[in-house]
């Protein structure tokens, strides 16, 4: 079941844990994928429910300096309808993310070479394409510390456990927000 994202708030960006470990909350990349398949044919011929996706994930990518996206990376879940021939993109494996990579993101995140958060092979192909990123722009940048420090929270009740790290990861994901508009195109640039 979808739901809002406890960060930036966008609609069907969030999940629902159907584990009893969670409590039916909402947690990042907490919910089993059923059913999932390869998404690069369904990617050509068009055939997503949620297409957008792939440009919030590049967002998201670039909000917390994610230098491994590819397509192996972003699954399809099938329909529960069986006349339904398309898929719904589910992004997964974050865990490259340097935002979140421990104690010292505040000094490992601006030595990135920018085009390192470009996505490779077809992902990438799309974006290069088309990055009318429009409405997800805004929505990215209304992101503050405190929805950070919440979305973390959150994780660490859902799993019982403190993220010692946070407090150097919270104010960079949020200056990364206020400037993705800048960091995007350095990244295309």
């Amino acid at each position: 079941m979808s739901s809002p994202c406890p960060v930036c708030g966008i609609t069907g960006s969030g999940v629902r844990s159907r584990s009893t470990n969670f409590s039916s909350r909402t947690v990042f990349a907490s919910r089993e994928i059923v059913g999932f398949r390869s998404v690069e044919s369904f990617l050509k011929q068009g055939r997503v429910q949620n297409p957008d996706l792939v440009k919030l994930m590049h967002l998201f990518d670039v909000m917390v300096a994610n230098q491994d996206r590819n397509l192996g990376n972003l699954v399809g879940e099938s329909s529960k309808n069986p006349r339904n021939a398309n898929v719904r993109l589910v992004a997964i494996d974050f865990e490259k993310a340097e935002a979140f990579r421990g104690n010292y993101p505040l000094t490992t995140v601006p030595t990135i070479i920018p085009s390192r958060l470009r996505p490779s092979g077809i992902l990438g192909g799309i974006l290069q394409d088309d990055k009318t990123m429009g409405p997800h722009f805004e929505a990215i940048e209304k992101i503050e510390a405190g929805h950070v420090a919440t979305a973390f929270a959150t994780l660490e009740a859902a799993i019982g456990h403190q993220i010692d790290w946070k407090e150097s990861s919270v104010p960079l994901v949020a200056q990364r927000a206020r400037n993705i508009r800048n960091l995007f195109a350095e990244v295309w640039r």
